[in-house]
């Protein structure tokens, strides 16, 4: 173990000898020693036994640069990002360094790419914008990371949302064998075992779809904090807020609430929607005639009476043989008329409480479009809660061609406090009299039943 100041001086024969044999002894032993050489001298080698490294002193001879173990062992400097400890000659930005302990990262262009640390492996630390590639054998992009974009993409090197996979494309697309499929979770285990997709907020799963993968695969809708609430069962029954659907489409309504009319929210199992102007929501029903699919149909359809009115109808469609379209039979209006035969016919039955002073008469509308050759048979019963009891009857009614309304009584009964039955007529308006003669009036119930042709009924 030696070192040396290297300056050999004047000296006698013996003791310059022994002087250039310890220089000798320091050149070939890397300058060994566990101290530094007390004189140094730029790109001057030390193994340094006290530490067991073998070292250079730096070109402007301040410090030294450490090299390598002793026993072998090759250390670096830690270097950075833009001065990796262990660079390329032509390329000094791009190597690799370690950013702390138990750290070792990959740069190039003076950015940080890559770092492999002790609980984790990272890609793209610093944010900057450079993408991500996985290539398959098949596919230069198996999976791709956008990072201007922060998108990621399967199969896919331009991907439009924050997740978008590209599917299969296949001949054969209704294979079982699970390769056509886009997107796949699985859960290899036994029993009832189940594959799930899940959603969640903060760490708190809100939402998710479920698979039975043993069996047939019977799927199950979540949310509401991930309870079930709609399933497709094996057999391809679909069941909502049941988890054993009985039939194609089970719908199962699950509030207390009693039958209120008024109420729209909790009542309601099934709402069809269609939210456009001037539009209808419609229900179709479909069956095989012949062999040939959707010959059979029937339809129910809801729409606004007009454009700026709230009444709500219904009307009630059929297919005949000898048709080509369906042809509405049954229509419910806004006011609870019942039309019939393409909507030529107009019913209205209806109750109502009675009240009129005496010595006047009663008239109660019937339909405000009773025009030229419009018809109608009208049947009538009134209870009376004083006199003789009531009265009823009915009667056609007719408005001629050249405007003359005309009726014939088929049969009627009049008791006190009411004299007089008729029909009259004025400016389309058709309404039913009654002549009060008694002082009392008349108070009681009513039952009218209209039934018009090229008329409507009103809501009397």
């Amino acid at each position: 173990m030696a070192t040396h100041d290297y300056v050999l001086a004047n000296a006698s024969g013996a003791a310059f000898r022994t002087d250039l044999n310890n220089a000798l002894a320091a050149i070939v032993s890397n300058n060994s020693n566990s101290s530094s050489p007390a004189t140094t001298y730029a790109y001057q080698w030390w193994a340094d036994t006290s530490a067991g490294i073998l070292k250079i002193r730096n070109s402007a001879n301040n410090a030294w640069v450490e090299l390598l173990q002793l026993d072998g062992t090759l250390t670096l400097e830690d270097g950075s990002a833009s001065t990796p400890a262990l660079a390329f000659r032509d390329d000094l930005n791009t190597g690799i360094f370690s950013s702390a302990a138990d750290k070792l990262n990959i740069a190039t262009g003076g950015v940080e790419r890559i770092e492999f640390g002790s609980t984790e492996l990272v890609i793209n630390e610093d944010g900057v914008n450079c993408d991500f590639r996985v290539e398959g054998d098949g596919n230069t992009s198996l999976l791709h990371c956008d990072a201007g974009n922060d998108r990621v993409g399967i199969k896919t090197s331009t991907p439009a949302t924050e997740l978008s996979i590209e599917g299969v494309t296949k001949s054969n697309v209704s294979s079982n064998d699970g390769t056509t499929t886009a997107l796949r979770t699985e859960n290899g285990g036994t029993g009832t075992t189940i594959a799930s997709l899940g959603f969640a907020s903060s760490n708190s799963q809100k939402a998710s779809i479920r698979a039975h993968v043993l069996g047939n695969g019977a799927m199950m809708f979540h949310n509401n904090n991930d309870s079930e609430k709609m399933r497709l069962s094996a057999g391809g029954d679909l069941g909502i807020n049941t988890a054993s659907p009985s039939t194609l489409l089970h719908v199962r309504n699950t509030t207390s609430t009693g039958y209120d009319a008024n109420n729209t929210t909790n009542n309601t199992a099934i709402i069809i929607e269609n939210n456009q102007a001037q539009s209808h929501a419609a229900l179709q029903f479909q069956s095989v005639s012949g062999g040939t699919a959707n010959t059979g149909q029937a339809t129910i359809n809801v729409f606004n009476e007009t454009n700026s009115s709230k009444d709500t109808a219904m009307a009630f469609c059929t297919r005949r043989n000898s048709d080509s379209t369906n042809r509405e039979h049954y229509r419910i209006t806004g006011i609870g008329n019942l039309n019939f035969n393409q909507n030529k016919v107009r019913v209205r039955k209806t109750r109502f409480d009675v009240s009129q002073s005496g010595n006047t008469q009663l008239d109660i509308v019937l339909s405000t479009n009773f025009a030229n050759n419009s018809m109608a048979w009208v049947q009538w019963a009134f209870n009376w809660n004083a006199g003789d009891g009531g009265a009823w009857g009915s009667a056609v009614v007719w408005k001629q061609f050249n405007g003359v309304l005309r009726y014939r009584l088929l049969g009627e009964e009049i008791a006190s406090p009411a004299e007089l039955v008729a029909f009259i007529e004025s400016s389309d308006t058709l309404s039913f009299r009654f002549d009060l003669v008694s002082s009392s009036g008349m108070n009681g119930k009513a039952y009218i039943s209209f039934e018009g042709v090229d008329c409507d009924p009103t809501g009397f």
